[in-house]
């Protein structure tokens, strides 16, 4: 009888506990209006592939398009004002039916590379490139022999070497695309996803018709010659952030998870041979994280639906909530993110696929949840929380005691709903009055979700 009634307990704080998430769900959804992200740039009806930065993170280009327009669209200053190269449907009419007829369709374009010196290479359709080498103001044509391919990927570097995917197969070139040598995707399948690592190093997700379109991940490290095959499931994306070091990341769904999709981001240190997880969470959104990019070998993103933003500053070691739900009001309420560009100032503009929008992101929103270097090992708990929450890491246990600083804690809309001066710490470790707790009462909040900001470090916790 004792038994049974303990795991009726259980049951009701589990119970308890989803209802908590599904109302602060709901809450988001009704609620919540654009808190992260400045849109900066809109052209409806048209659609993002790829944005890209340059090396100072200072200028950005991006492409875009539909099937009667295709925009190069740059900016100079981080994406404060940008100029357009547009290049449209061009129609006459005939002279006998005097019916109009298209005799030129723009270029496609598929993605984006920017070198080091800042030359810019978009993949084109008919095996064509544009490139220019004043970031934007003059552009020639490459033309290569893959006269009915798309360029659906592509990486250039300064001193001649390329590496084009297609549909079927992948190029690579050393006399900036003088001549090629074309290498064919294992077990013949079809593009899906193409990164690399100075060109030697690949990774690749096919899909193969004839094998019920199941996804097959693959690496080689030898320019395409050998491939090993990848054990993981359902990845997205691959992302090398150097000779060794990748990372994945992909979604499951099971049934069980009422609440979203799981999202699992992967990490290899030996180029692909052994991964670990580093992150594995249920997302509350449809589709989940499906990209990832890396500005250097310590900060990267995770992005994908919902505009949502997940980052890392310690090389993929951790990965913490830059950006949730506070958008859902907009009018790309569910858009998903196709790629994002870096600032020099630690800041991101994202593209949307469906709305050509860009959005700046503000560092300096209050509810940015802020894991820097310098607040590693930060932790609340417990969490979720009922009479108290305590803060640990913030002190390390070496500084004195600090009077009087302030905490803020804010709602789910961005409203401080307390805010208290408190001695730090507040809980005496036993020695010379030291400690590395901080302990904030919030036994008067409803229960919800929650940001708590102590100076300049934000963290999240649930309070039931």
């Amino acid at each position: 009888m004792i038994n049974i009634i303990y795991k009726l307990k259980k049951i009701v704080k589990f119970v308890f506990f989803v209802i908590i998430l599904i109302t602060s769900f709901i809450f988001q959804n009704i609620f919540c209006t654009e808190k992260k992200w400045k849109l900066i740039d809109s052209i409806p009806g048209m659609f993002y592939k790829s944005i890209e930065n340059s090396k100072d993170f200072t200028k950005i280009v991006s492409i875009g398009g539909k099937n009667s327009v295709q925009a190069i669209r740059i900016s100079l200053d981080k994406g404060k004002s940008w100029f357009n190269i547009i290049d449209t449907v061009k129609v006459e009419i005939d002279t006998v039916s005097k019916e109009s007829k298209a005799v030129y369709f723009p270029i496609k374009l598929f993605d984006i590379s920017v070198t080091d010196e800042d030359i810019i290479y978009i993949g084109c359709d008919s095996g064509r490139i544009k490139t220019s080498g004043d970031f934007g103001k003059i552009w020639r044509i490459i033309k290569t022999p893959f006269t009915k391919d798309e360029i659906k990927y592509l990486k250039f570097n300064d001193l001649g070497n390329g590496l084009i995917a297609k549909n079927k197969n992948f190029s690579f070139t050393s006399d900036y695309g003088e001549t090629w040598v074309t290498r064919p995707y294992p077990d013949n399948g079809d593009y899906c996803r193409f990164t690399s690592f100075n060109f030697e190093k690949i990774a690749l997700i096919t899909f193969n018709p004839n094998d019920n379109n199941y996804n097959h991940y693959y690496i080689s490290r030898d320019t395409g010659k050998t491939w090993s095959e990848i054990t993981l499931e359902r990845i997205t994306d691959f992302c090398f952030v150097d000779e060794n070091t990748i990372f994945a990341i992909g979604n499951y769904f099971n049934g069980l998870h009422i609440m979203g999709v799981r999202s699992r981001i992967y990490k290899s240190t030996d180029s692909g041979i052994n991964w670990d997880i580093k992150m594995d969470t249920i997302l509350d959104y449809s589709n989940g994280l499906y990209n990832l990019k890396f500005k250097n070998t310590n900060f990267g993103v995770a992005f994908g639906d919902n505009e949502s933003i997940w980052q890392t500053e310690d090389g993929g070691e951790t990965w913490y909530l830059l950006l949730d739900h506070y958008i859902r009001k907009s009018s790309s309420s569910n858009s998903m993110l196709a790629d994002v560009a870096f600032l020099e100032d630690g800041g991101l503009v994202g593209v949307t696929v469906s709305t050509f929008k860009k959005y700046i992101y503000d560092p300096k929103d209050p509810l940015v949840v802020n894991n820097s270097k310098a607040n590693e090992g930060v932790n609340i708990f417990p969490n979720p929380a009922g009479e108290y929450i305590e803060i640990s890491g913030l002190n390390k246990g070496l500084q004195p005691l600090v009077h009087g600083i302030e905490i803020t804690i804010f709602n789910l809309l961005g409203e401080c709903v307390l805010s208290v001066a408190q001695t730090f710490p507040s809980v005496d470790s036993g020695q010379t009055g030291m400690s590395d707790l901080l302990r904030i009462d919030v036994s008067g909040l409803p229960a919800g979700v929650y940001f708590v900001r102590v100076g300049e470090w934000v963290g999240r916790f649930v309070k039931i």
